[in-house]
Order: C-alpha cells, then sequence, then structure tokens
C-alpha cells in the first residue's frame, strides 16, 4: 500500500474522518497505575499526527517538538556528554550551529566540521559519537557522499542523524540506514507560514527511550491546536512539493535564459544523482549570485517575494546571504502561478541593474 492511501486511513478515531482537539491538563485513568499520563505528553490529537508521521518517515517512533531547533537541541542534550564528538557538515543550519557550540560549553563535548568531499580517514582513530547530515544544505544545497557516511557510521558504530526537512518525508533516511531522522514540520508539514514545530523520527528503541526521556525531563509539549493544523495539512505535502517544484524549474530556466548577470547559481536538481535518485523534486528553493545588480534594490523592489525566514508556506520568499565576501540571493517559489512570480522578479531586476 502506498503510504497517501495508508495516511488517509490511519486514523485512531474511526469514527471521524478529522481526529477533534483534545486540550487537557489532567488525564484520567480508570484504575490506579505505575504511569499515570499527564496533558504536557499529549493527547489524542498528538498521537494522530505522530502516527502519520510514522506512516511519511517509516519509523516505529516519533516525538513532536514545539521547533526544528527545539528537536535538534533535545538530540544533543538525550545522547551527548562529556569528551564525545559530534561531526557536523560545514554547511550546517546556522542555528543548529549556534547550539552545538552553546551546548558543548555547558556539556563538554566537541564538535568538527566535514566538508561534501569528506573521506573521514582523519577522523578514523577518533572516538566519535554522532554525525549530522543535512542534505541538502538550505543555502547552497550541498549533499556530501551520503553511502560513504553511512559506511563510515555503521563501521565506527556511531548514531547518525539525518536533517530530513527539505524532502519532508518523500526520502525516508531510516530505511536507508540512519538512526534519527529529525523534521521541521513548520515548513512543508504545515505549508502555512503560521506554526512551529520539529518532530524526531528514529527505528531503535534504545536511542528512542533516551530522546523521550529528555523531552519529559525537560517539561517539552507542543500546541494540541498545531497538532490539529498540520494533521489536516499533511494529506497535501507531496502534491504541494510538487507545484514549488514546478514554479522553481519554470523561474529559474527563465532567468537563466533572459538574464545574464548570474555569476553562480545554486539549484539541486542540476547537480546530484543522490537528489535525482533519492529525492527527486525541489522543495522551490535556488539560489543565484548576481553582478551588476544593487542586491538590497533588487530585493526591496519585489512585490510578490516577501522577505522573511523559512520556507514551505504558501507565500514566495527571498533572503540576502553574505559568503565568502559575495552576496547571495535565496529564492522560495510558493504557490503563486510562476508567470507572475517571473514578471515580479522580471521588473525589480531591471530596477536594480548598476
Amino acid at each position: 500500500m502506498k503510504k497517501i492511501t495508508k495516511l488517509i486511513h490511519s486514523k485512531l478515531d474511526k469514527k471521524y474522518f478529522s481526529n477533534p482537539i483534545t486540550r487537557a491538563s489532567t488525564i484520567f485513568c480508570k484504575k490506579i497505575k505505575k504511569n499515570i499520563k499527564y496533558g504536557l505528553e499529549g493527547t489524542e490529537i498528538n498521537r494522530s499526527l505522530e502516527n502519520k508521521i510514522n506512516i511519511l518517515e517509516k519509523s516505529k517512533y516519533t516525538s513532536l517538538y514545539p521547533s526544528g531547533l527545539s528537536a535538534i537541541s533535545n538530540i544533543y542534550l538525550s545522547i551527548l556528554k562529556k569528551n564525545d564528538i559530534i561531526l557536523l557538515p560545514d554547511n550546517v543550519y546556522k542555528p543548529n550551529l549556534r547550539c552545538t557550540k552553546w551546548l558543548s560549553k555547558i556539556i563538554g563535548y566537541k564538535y568538527y566540521l566535514y566538508n561534501k568531499r569528506e573521506n573521514f580517514r582523519k577522523f578514523y582513530n577518533k572516538k566519535i559519537k554522532m554525525i549530522w547530515i543535512e542534505a541538502p544544505g538550505s543555502i547552497t544545497f550541498e549533499i556530501p557522499k551520503i553511502k560513504k557516511i553511512l559506511y563510515f557510521s555503521k563501521k565506527k558504530n556511531i548514531i547518525s542523524v539525518f536533517d530530513n526537512t527539505y524532502s519532508s518525508s518523500i526520502y525516508n533516511p531510516l530505511k536507508d540506514g540512519f538512526d534519527i531522522s529529525i523534521l521541521a514540520l513548520t515548513k512543508f508539514y504545515s505549508g502555512n507560514n503560521d506554526l512551529l514545530m520539529g518532530s524526531i523520527s528514529i527505528n531503535n528503541k534504545k536511542i528512542n527511550k533516551k530522546i523521550v526521556k529528555s523531552r519529559k525531563n525537560q517539561g517539552i509539549g507542543v500546541s494540541f491546536e498545531d497538532c490539529f493544523l498540520i494533521n489536516r495539512s499533511i494529506f497535501t505535502i507531496k502534491d504541494r512539493i510538487l507545484i514549488h517544484d514546478k514554479n522553481s524549474r519554470k523561474i529559474l530556466k527563465w532567468i537563466i535564459k533572459r538574464h545574464k548577470e548570474i555569476i553562480k547559481k545554486y539549484y539541486c536538481p542540476f547537480k546530484n544523482n543522490f537528489f535525482k535518485k533519492k529525492i527527486k523534486y525541489s522543495s522551490g528553493l535556488f539560489t543565484i549570485c548576481f553582478r551588476n545588480i544593487n542586491i538590497n534594490k533588487f530585493i526591496n523592489s519585489l512585490k510578490l517575494f516577501k522577505i522573511g525566514f523559512s520556507w514551505g508556506g504558501v507565500v514566495s520568499l527571498i533572503m540576502k546571504y553574505k559568503i565568502k565576501n559575495e552576496l547571495y540571493v535565496r529564492f522560495y517559489t510558493g504557490l503563486e502561478n510562476y508567470k507572475d512570480l517571473i514578471k515580479d522578479i522580471n521588473t525589480a531586476l531591471y530596477k536594480s541593474y548598476y
């Protein structure tokens, strides 16, 4: 049975298609028992969402967090100890790196950055506890040597964590052998630019116990209403990603053909066999380094592309980044008609020439 069919027929409450919002702090028990639940751990609406994510991620266990970054920090807090070593990609999500640096000072672990061409030989004699993979990266979309990382992590008994936000469960890292898959549900799972949530999905029972224990001890919980909203939008993730993919391909193709001011362009479908085999669809993101363009004027002249962080929602977004003294513009194409977005870019570019 395909994932979408399982998803639609995965109801915990068989009376209704949509699970009702059940708000609770106190959860009653019919008889006294050892593990009485508290509302912080969630109600049926939380279990419904966790169950759906398990179907899409092909996982046994999923836990929910108030943001993607909250999920990231809980992985570190639940697994890493003093003198442990973690490997991070050099293109890692910047809040993740900031969190890593901060927690390393508190816990006492060490971290090293690796690049996409890393062969890991220099790490073979080190006692690595965890390796983090973010593929593709979220600005210039690097993809490391996935097979080599999996081989290295299995041989050295290293816990491997895959940030699966870009593909949002179209790719299944746990099926390929990764230990942990993390999602920023804020993006495609929500799809509406209006809530924050993250998740951790696992198949290993021992690792999951550590994750859940740490979550409980920190008093982490999520909004019942936000769980309800994602439960509604989850069925159309792939359909929406297909539109984002189409829009980004059409728009970037037009920019390349009509405007010669491009120094560099970054777009996943152009560059990687792993992407073509496993992920297949662009998330609507591409990044360009322009020449002879006043970047600030260009961005400020756009009407349909809104300036702001994140992606995965209905609205097209744009952000400026500085990498090695060069200015880059990252586009996220929303669900608007791509012809309207092209007109918006074209008008803004002509206003911005030096």
